[in-house]
């Protein structure tokens, strides 16, 4: 199993100049079992001659601990066999994630499609990993339970948002 280290920002920025400069894109339907476990539908597109280009579809159950910055995940890809005919379970949390290369680290920018949000991940090699943050990071929410995915979830299939 491996371990994921996972550091959460808001986004606090111009968010279209900073899209114009990401290289890779993901639409993301994700779907809660329980509070551990999801089905991810994501498809993957690349950025070439500036018009996006799809590449590759995925489709995922994602298994995770209870955490903050550290966590155990295991992952596993399904065949097609494996997924509901229409491709995803319902209901389901929606973003658009784009990827944001800098200072050799990748930044995974996810726009809600439910929710006013914007939140940047960035995934670290270790606990005490430095880090350079662009100058569009916002607060922290690392340790904030508001803004874990599956309370997201929650709250878009409750309608709370």
């Amino acid at each position: 199993m491996a371990k994921e280290i996972e550091r959460k920002f808001l986004f606090d920025g111009d968010i279209d100049s900073v899209l114009q400069q990401c290289t890779e894109r993901y639409f993301i339907k994700d779907f809660y079992f329980n509070k551990y476990a999801r089905y991810r539908h994501s498809t993957h597109s690349y950025k070439f001659s500036n018009e996006w280009k799809n590449s590759l579809v995925t489709n995922t159950i994602e298994i995770k601990s209870t955490g903050t910055l550290v966590r155990d995940e295991f992952s596993f890809h399904l065949t097609c066999g494996e997924i509901p005919e229409d491709g995803t379970y319902t209901p389901t949390l929606d973003k658009v994630r784009y990827i944001y290369n800098y200072e050799g680290h990748k930044f995974e920018i996810n726009i809600y499609k439910d929710i006013e949000l914007v939140m940047v991940e960035v995934e670290l090699e270790s606990e005490t990993e430095p880090i350079k943050l662009p100058d569009w990071i916002g607060e922290e929410v690392t340790n904030n339970e508001y803004y874990y995915n599956k309370n997201l979830y929650d709250r878009v299939v409750s309608g709370l948002v």
